[in-house]
């Protein structure tokens, strides 16, 4: 257990020392890993939402019967998609 030094706290090498034994070197590793990757799969989850909201305009529901939101919706999601892929089919429609 740590001892403690009166008012200057605990003592720094007990702490450090207890500190490396519950963070495996492997384990911060793995932990720096997974929160570089993080980002990256959220960015990718919410560009489309991007899009729809910023592009297509789709930020607020404009009608009330849910028919037409549901159509609306599945038109943007589609034109996302187009969107998404713009200079690819630009490329093969000029080759």
């Amino acid at each position: 257990m740590s001892h403690h030094t009166g008012l200057t706290g605990w003592r720094l090498d007990q702490v450090l020392a207890e500190g490396a034994a519950l963070r495996p070197a492997g384990r911060v590793a793995d932990g720096r890993r997974k929160n570089r990757t993080k980002p990256k799969v959220r960015a990718r989850g919410e560009h489309p939402f991007l899009i729809l909201k910023v592009v297509f305009g789709f930020a607020k529901v404009r009608y009330r019967d849910l028919f037409k939101n549901s159509q609306r919706l599945t038109v943007a999601c589609a034109l996302i998609n187009l969107f998404q892929m713009r200079r690819q089919l630009l490329r093969l429609a000029m080759a």
